[in-house]
């Protein structure tokens, strides 16, 4: 028996809906696949976008902030960081 992800009370892995709450427990597989997929893109690009950033690579990081966003748009420490990667890069070309 697996538990409801709303409240918690178990179902039978043939039920529909949690049988107290009411939640649609039907999962397609691939759904879950593409969301795993989605997450794990996010996941890598917005650690490369770190590697980048400590390099001073803005230019990269840039980039895969973007790409984390792209993915995961709620995001709040990618949205911070790219904000600063767009900041650091426009002083760097303000400066030249």
């Amino acid at each position: 028996m697996n538990p409801c992800p709303r409240c918690g009370t178990s179902f039978q892995p043939d039920d529909l809906f949690c049988g107290y709450c009411g939640r649609s427990i039907q999962i397609k597989e691939s759904d879950h696949s593409e969301t795993e997929e989605a997450f794990n893109l996010s996941d890598i690009q917005f650690r490369l976008g770190i590697v980048h950033l400590k390099k001073r690579e803005y230019y990269k990081a840039v980039e895969k902030f973007e790409k984390t966003l792209e993915n995961d748009p709620e995001n709040r420490k990618a949205q911070e960081l790219l904000v600063y990667s767009k900041r650091v890069l426009q002083q760097t070309r303000d400066d030249t």
